[in-house]
C-alpha cells in the first residue's frame, strides 16, 4: 500500500492498482448540524491503514464515507456468476458468466435474446461515461452451460 499525491490509498494488485480516493467526513455536532470535516488516509504497516481527522473532538459522532465512483446492477431474477470482468483503458466493462435467469437483460441486436437452458452463458458490456440504460452497450446470452461444465455455444463472428 502506499499513498497517492492527492491523498488516495493506492493498493498494488495482481492486477493492477486499486485506488481509493481520500473519503468525505463529517461530524454531526450537538445542535444536530453536519459539518464537513478534513480526513486523510494514514498508513499503519505494510497491509494496514487507519483515517486521521485532526479537526474531530472525539466526542461527536463521526461519518467516513468512501467514495464510489461507478456502481450498476447487471442480472435477471435469479442466480448470475461472473467469470471474468475486464475494464478497457476507456473505462468500458465487458462481464462474462452464466446466469439462470429468464429475464437477464439482453440489448437490441444482441446474438441471443432468449433463455437457451437451465443456465445460460451471458456476454455484456457496459460504458460508465453514459448515463441511464444507455450503459449497457449490449448484452446477449451466448449459449446454454451443460452439466460437465462445458458451454455450448453457437459459432459467430466477435468484433471487440
Amino acid at each position: 500500500m502506499a499513498l497517492g499525491r492527492d491523498g488516495s490509498l493506492v493498493i498494488e494488485t495482481a492486477l493492477g492498482a486499486l485506488v481509493q480516493p481520500v473519503p468525505r467526513t463529517w461530524k454531526v455536532a450537538a445542535d444536530g448540524e453536519t459539518r464537513e470535516l478534513v480526513c486523510s488516509f494514514t498508513l499503519l504497516g505494510a497491509n494496514r491503514f487507519g483515517f486521521v481527522a485532526p479537526d474531530w473532538d472525539g466526542d461527536s459522532r463521526l461519518t467516513i464515507d468512501p467514495d464510489l465512483l461507478w456502481s450498476t446492477y447487471l442480472g435477471g431474477s435469479h442466480l448470475e456468476h461472473v467469470s471474468a470482468l475486464r475494464v478497457d483503458g476507456s473505462g468500458v466493462v465487458t462481464v462474462t458468466g452464466y446466469s439462470a435467469s429468464t429475464d437477464f437483460p439482453t440489448s437490441i441486436g444482441a446474438y441471443d435474446t432468449t433463455h437457451n437452458g437451465s443456465v445460460d452463458a451471458f456476454v455484456s458490456r457496459l460504458d460508465p461515461s453514459r448515463t441511464g440504460t444507455a450503459q449497457l452497450v449490449y448484452s446477449s446470452y451466448w449459449g446454454a452451460v451443460v452439466s460437465t461444465g462445458a458451454m455450448r455455444c453457437r459459432w459467430m463472428p466477435v468484433a471487440w
